[in-house]
């Protein structure tokens, strides 16, 4: 971590964003979609060294009730 709290580009996280980025271009697939779990993944990563936890979608329909949970 850098000084004020920000991921060094160094960083673990970064660099395996960056290879799976590089894999991805490899195949001839990078597009918005292809790049989605990659990104999720770095700042899922990010989120762990605030003591954050990603949410990657949430539903319209928040509390527990039976709409949000699919019923």
């Amino acid at each position: 971590m850098t000084p004020r709290g920000l991921i060094s580009p160094n960083h673990r996280s970064i660099r395996k964003y960056y290879e799976n980025l590089r894999a991805l271009q490899d195949q001839g697939v990078l597009n918005e979609m292809n790049v989605r779990r990659p990104f999720e993944s770095l700042l899922a990563d990010a989120a762990k060294l605030k003591g954050w936890t990603l949410v990657p979608e949430l539903s319209a329909v928040a509390g527990g009730g039976p709409s949000a949970m699919g019923v």
